[in-house]
């Protein structure tokens, strides 16, 4: 042990002691905290651990800019929906200047549906001035592109001679290419081009294929269709408990025709027992839907005083409806009874 003077006071004291026994002063805490210092700094993991963070950081950075590129993506490819979406809204406020316009925009980030509905009113005259050479333009653009609402109503416009010639053959083609991507309407109408024989040879037995294919697809008409085909045995074998399970479909769908089909199957018992009330209670409801042979049969139960209490009147005035809308019978039977 040697005696070495005090840095701080000068004073002696022992090169062991930890401090001055004279002044207090500690000199080896400082060195030995700027030793620990030194143990606990390791440039090498420091730098890994900056490393890592950096890593981190750049991982959430290009995470981010991945989210929000798909999330402008989905935006991006989404609006041409919405704005179809306001279009439509707009024509069932019959704001048609805005509807156009909201169309032509979505259009115009393509939305086909938008071009087969612009083709509509242009085929119609809705909010435009009637123009069949733009409704096939409009419908055109949008069957190139897949839509086969508007691959339907380019053969509706063949079939009609809409803007174009009357063509049959062209008309069963266009409807052909939308039934075969499973368009309900198209197969309808394809089914009827078969039934009657229009652009192609007649074949029932292949009209009740697509016949039934649509109706599948809960559409309305097809089902009425198909159970007249069941009901008179063309292109099936005749079947009345089918008839009236497809009658009662499309009824539920509010199908006038099948509501009258009901009507008839239970005045007469074809296929249930016959019940004149059930037969006048689906008479009124496709009489109420403003159906003419409806309104006819409905006042016949009204002379007879058919599941109905006997009226003379009222008969009369559903007659009348009938024949206001051209019903050939009900227009016979007002002359007979104004006689």
């Amino acid at each position: 042990m040697a005696l070495i003077p005090c840095s701080n006071c000068g004073g002696k004291m022992s090169d062991r002691a930890e401090k001055c026994p004279h002044c207090g002063y500690a000199p080896n805490i400082l060195v030995q905290q700027r030793e620990d210092y030194a143990l606990a700094y390791d440039p090498k993991k420091s730098n890994h651990t900056l490393r890592i963070i950096i890593s981190i950081i750049l991982f959430i950075a290009a995470t981010t800019f991945i989210i929000l590129g798909v999330n402008m993506f989905k935006k991006e490819a989404n609006s041409s929906e919405e704005l179809y979406n306001s279009g439509i809204e707009a024509l069932k406020n019959d704001d048609y200047a805005q509807a156009e316009m909201l169309l032509l925009s979505a259009s115009e980030k393509g939305s086909t549906d938008a071009m087969n509905e612009l083709g509509v009113m242009n085929l119609n005259g809705i909010g435009v001035k009637q123009d069949f050479s733009k409704a096939l333009e409009w419908l055109k653009k949008a069957a190139e592109q897949g839509n086969t609402n508007a691959m339907n109503n380019i053969g509706y416009l063949y079939y009609k001679g809409m803007g174009v010639g009357k063509d049959y053959s062209k008309s069963f083609e266009w409807y052909k290419k939308a039934a075969e991507k499973g368009n309900a309407q198209a197969q309808l109408n394809l089914a009827i081009s078969y039934l009657e024989g229009e652009g192609v040879q007649k074949d029932s037995s292949i009209a009740f294929e697509w016949l039934e294919k649509a109706a599948e697809q809960e559409n309305a008409a097809a089902q009425y269709n198909l159970a007249c085909l069941y009901q008179k045995g063309i292109g099936v074998k005749q079947d009345y408990s089918k008839a009236l399970e497809w009658l009662k479909k499309a009824a539920t769908q509010d199908n006038s025709d099948a509501m009258n089909g009901l009507g008839y199957m239970y005045l007469k018992g074809t296929g249930v027992e016959q019940d004149y009330q059930k037969s006048y209670e689906w008479f009124k409801k496709g009489a109420e839907k403003g159906l003419a042979e409806a309104q006819f049969n409905l006042g016949i139960c009204y002379a007879k005083g058919e599941g109905v209490q006997q009226d003379y009147d009222t008969a009369i005035k559903w007659i009348k409806q009938a024949a206001e809308q051209g019903h050939e019978n009900a227009i016979k039977a007002l002359k007979q009874i104004q006689k």
